[in-house]
């Protein structure tokens, strides 16, 4: 089953201004396909200058992700006055820190001065709907549904879903789907974890649905389910921030998954046109 994380941005005015038949990238003047254009902005940056009012706020890239900001994502420890658990995003350190301040640096923004976090839960922020951000990133994965309320960038990371279970736990030397079969599993609602599960497990016991990740981990804690799933770059770290230190992780069972920036829906140009100049191999 091949997943996607993804970066949801929001703005169509921008990026839709942003885009062009053939866009320039940078560079001013020379298209990707060798010609001319004098129809856009040749850089990220450009684009950004030339459709300020386009930004929730004038003159600052805000940026949504999930809190707690958990590691490895987000990396740095919190600070004063931040209201992230775990981590603060401002600091820009972990594998999505990193990649938010270079978006935000090649838009032309100084970070993190002219850059804003703010908490956005996981369904919300690929729902249909206004918006209080300029783009989010918290390891969102394809799926079509979500595609009907919002586009999705290219893969920003290729990734691996992997059991995650406890010592002791009936599924915690699980090797093939088939160990799981019988096992009782569970996973936050909305996501391709759960999907994983369902699709691919279909256990013979009706999967434990969550609002949350922190509730599974308290029912993995437990014992009142034996695993769950999670992406394997992060299961150990974040679920230690969790304050499970007993979890194990199983290998992965050939669930792939892919990192993306996802973009509101109807503003496809802008994935064409920013995206080009902009490459999310940040």
């Amino acid at each position: 089953m091949r997943r996607t994380f993804a970066f949801l941005v929001v703005g169509s005015l921008l990026f839709a201004a942003c885009a062009e038949d053939n866009p320039t990238i940078g560079g001013t003047g020379t298209t990707g396909t060798g010609g001319t254009s004098s129809t856009g902005p040749a850089t990220a940056a450009d684009c950004a200058a030339a459709n300020a009012d386009a930004f929730q706020s004038p003159g600052s890239l805000t940026i949504g992700t999930g809190n707690p900001a958990f590691p490895p994502w987000w990396e740095g420890g919190t600070s004063d006055g931040s209201e992230f658990e775990f981590n603060d995003p401002a600091k820009g350190e972990g594998y999505e820190g990193a990649v938010a301040a270079e978006v935000a640096t090649r838009m032309g923004f100084s970070f993190p001065d002219q850059v804003t976090f703010v908490p956005v839960s996981f369904n919300k922020s690929f729902a249909p709907g206004p918006k209080d951000f300029d783009f989010v990133l918290q390891q969102i994965s394809y799926k079509p549904e979500r595609d009907d309320a919002v586009d999705f960038s290219d893969s920003y990371y290729n990734v691996n879903q992997a059991l995650v279970s406890a010592e002791g736990s009936p599924v915690a030397d699980a090797t093939t789907i088939a160990d799981l079969k019988d096992a009782k599993l569970g996973a936050p609602i909305g996501t391709t974890s759960l999907d994983v599960i369902t699709e691919q497990i279909q256990p013979t016991q009706e999967p434990a649905v969550y609002d949350d990740l922190a509730q599974a981990v308290t029912d993995l804690q437990n014992g009142d389910i034996d695993g769950t799933f999670d992406l394997a770059i992060s299961d150990v770290e974040q679920w230690k921030a969790l304050g499970n230190t007993d979890v194990i992780t199983a290998p992965s069972l050939g669930v792939f998954a892919l990192a993306r920036f996802t973009v509101r829906r109807g503003d496809g140009e802008f994935r064409e046109g920013f995206w080009d100049r902009h490459p999310s191999d940040a």
